[in-house]
């Protein structure tokens, strides 16, 4: 019956680990279903491809043709990733992804999820973190909100991403 109750600064220590020890384990599961999204992406498109009545050369060309083009898209965007050292090349980022997605898609409305998502995918970092460690604000959807060149639009539980600017 004699237990020690601990101090309210234990407690909340306890607290403060068990959370950070939880977003650790979210993220690194967020990260595997990412991975497994794209390969499963990857996969889609062979097989699609595949499935054309094409001769049996120009299959193996085309998806070599793929594979070579997804290889130099990585390579851009780890150069990408590596230039992000301040806020203009940030939004000239942000703008380049938006751009990209309107081009394949111009009737999808881009949430700040999914801008996320992509930022993530080129430079490997969460926007947050980016956000943090350029020291432009404290989320990645207040640093949005507060630019002039993004405007958010609430879209039922998400917010659209929009760019005032085009460069």
């Amino acid at each position: 019956m004699a237990t020690e109750v601990p101090s309210l600064e234990k407690v909340v220590d306890t607290i403060q680990d068990l959370i950070k020890t939880e977003q650790e384990s979210i993220n690194a599961r967020l990260n595997s279903l990412v991975a497994v999204a794209t390969l499963f992406q990857e996969k889609c498109d062979i097989n699609i491809q595949h499935n054309t009545k094409q001769p049996e050369n120009e299959k193996t060309i085309t998806i070599l043709d793929n594979s070579v083009k997804e290889s130099v898209q990585s390579k851009e965007k780890q150069e990408d990733s590596n230039k992000i050292s301040n806020g203009k090349t940030l939004d000239k980022l942000l703008l380049k992804i938006i751009q990209d997605i309107q081009k394949k898609s111009p009737k999808t409305k881009l949430s700040v999820s999914q801008l996320g998502t992509e930022i993530r995918k080129i430079t490997g970092e969460s926007p947050n973190s980016i956000i943090k460690k350029l020291k432009l604000g404290s989320s990645f959807a207040k640093y949005l909100e507060s630019s002039p060149i993004f405007t958010l639009k609430a879209s039922g539980k998400e917010y659209e991403v929009t760019a005032l600017l085009c460069e």
